[in-house]
This record gives C-alpha cells, structure tokens and sequence, in this order.
C-alpha cells in the first residue's frame, strides 16, 4: 500500500499541471462572427453613431456658427490645446477648434 502511495502521488501532481479542460464545441466562444452582405435583406441598417458626418461642414468655419446641441451629453466642444479626457465614446461627436484663430479644425467621433 505504501508503494502505491509513493507511485500515485508524482502522478496526482503532474495530472494537476495538466492544460485545463477546454469548453466544447459549438460554444459561444466557438463562434465565428457574423458577416453581413451589401444590400441584402437581412442586413441590419446602421445608424451613424455620431453626428460628425452632419457636421462636418463646420470645418474651416469659426467656432461661433456650433449649432447648440439637443444632447449636450452627446457633444463635446473644445480647443486645440485644452486638456481633455482619453475616454472614448463612439455615440459623442467632438468637435475641436484652433486656440488662437478659433477656427474649427475637426469633428470626428469619440
């Protein structure tokens, strides 16, 4: 019983190093991502997330003519050089005009 002890026991350690077990196929993680087809009638509309393609026409024009915004949330305003926060929203428009001149230099999601 003792030799069996000192056999099973290097092998219950090694059998602990093993890989762990792996979830089975056909799970969620196992999935390859949908693809969507041009102009096919399951395809989803996609709503612009932002406004920046509607505003885009601000660009060159001075800082003055921003419409003001029904979502203020959905907006952020600010100059060339001010700090502002990394975080990324991909639903907010930014819109980001030079210090000096007060031009608007680009709007651009996020």
């Amino acid at each position: 019983m003792r030799r069996l002890a000192w056999v099973a026991a290097p092998l219950l350690l090694l059998a602990a190093c093993g890989e762990p077990a792996r979830k089975p196929s056909g799970t969620d993680s196992d999935a390859s991502p949908a693809r969507l087809i041009p102009n096919s009638p399951n395809t989803p509309t996609v709503r612009a997330q932002c406004d920046a393609p509607s505003l885009a026409y601000l660009v060159g024009k001075p800082k003055t003519q921003i419409p003001v915004p029904v979502e203020p949330a959905r907006r952020r305003v600010s100059c060339s050089t001010c700090p502002i926060a990394d975080d990324y929203r991909p639903d907010r428009t930014d819109i980001i005009f030079d210090t000096k001149t007060g031009v608007v230099l680009s709007v651009t999601c996020g």
